[in-house]
């Protein structure tokens, strides 16, 4: 019978309700979600096991660097393992595959950083051509901080040091 319980919890109210504050305890989840808390945190639980909601930290842009391009790499093939490996880089906000290219949106300190980026990431992929635009991305926009743990052998890292991904809360 729990199952029937857990099972009818919806998920988008649970996210909807995390996405506006998410520090709101659990407690105060499955008061306004209508479900005791040990159902609340079992689905919760199913979410994150099946890789459909991770809760992050999310900070200011800016913190990551002042400048913001947007990436378009045309390759031969492996576009999805690019967009995959480029998406799990803190400094990359998105990436999309479109027929044969992969777009991206890059954040960093400076344009050296951006092209050493794009070397390292797309040395997985045959590339036949990229366009970097470089613009700017609100101030005040606030991103996710992804789990470097599959940043390994970073060129970035190499080049800046250990604080080449994650983004300084110092100002």
């Amino acid at each position: 019978m729990s199952t029937l319980i857990n099972e009818s919890i919806d998920d988008a109210m649970i996210v909807s309700i995390l996405a506006e504050n998410g520090k709101t305890s659990l407690r105060k989840v499955s008061a306004k979600v209508g479900v005791p808390y040990s159902s609340l945190r079992w689905k919760m639980r199913k979410l994150e096991d099946n890789g459909l909601m991770l809760l992050k930290p999310l900070v200011q842009a800016s913190l990551y660097g002042s400048i913001a391009a947007f990436i378009e790499v045309e390759v031969e093939s492996s576009q999805e393992e690019l967009a995959e490996r480029m998406y799990k880089c803190n400094r990359v906000l998105a990436a999309v595959v479109v027929s044969n290219k992969v777009y991206a949106i890059v954040l960093a300190k400076s344009v050296d950083q951006i092209h050493l980026l794009l070397d390292e990431l797309t040395s997985i992929a045959k590339v036949k051509s990229y366009i970097v635009k470089y613009g700017s991305i609100p101030e005040k926009a606030m991103v996710p901080i992804k789990s470097n743990r599959d940043c390994k052998n970073c060129i970035l890292k190499e080049a800046y040091g250990e604080m080449a991904c994650m983004p300084t809360l110092r100002r």
